[in-house]
């Protein structure tokens, strides 16, 4: 029993490898759908036979579908935006006029 396991395992592995994903499977869901399903019924038989490989090849399918329609735009950078600095206003420092100093000389008697 492990030894298909590891045999289903390493022909997932070889059929993944062998599709390019950044060429083919870039939203094309039905690719992903394909290779989902192939792969989850390969898994899917190995770990409960024919029943497995049905529920493991639609499970596969509908994942694979999912992951190639997301895939491509999991990350946009926002535009750079530059803005203006604020204007700064500063009110004015408050104005103190001091009165001149007035001497008087002393009155003669």
């Amino acid at each position: 029993m492990l030894d298909r396991s590891v045999a289903a395992a390493a022909l997932a592995a070889i059929a993944l490898g062998a599709v390019s994903t950044t060429a083919s499977a870039q939203s094309n869901p039905a690719l992903g759908a394909l290779i989902g399903g192939s792969v989850g019924a390969l898994i899917g038989h190995s770990v409960n036979g024919a029943n497995g490989a049905d529920v493991g090849g639609v499970i596969g399918a509908v994942t694979g579908a999912g992951i190639a329609a997301q895939s491509g735009s999991a990350y946009v950078a926002p535009a750079p935006a530059y803005y203006a600095p604020p204007p700064v206003y500063y009110a004015p420092p408050p104005a103190y006029v001091a009165p001149v100093p007035v001497y008087y000389p002393p009155a003669v008697t």
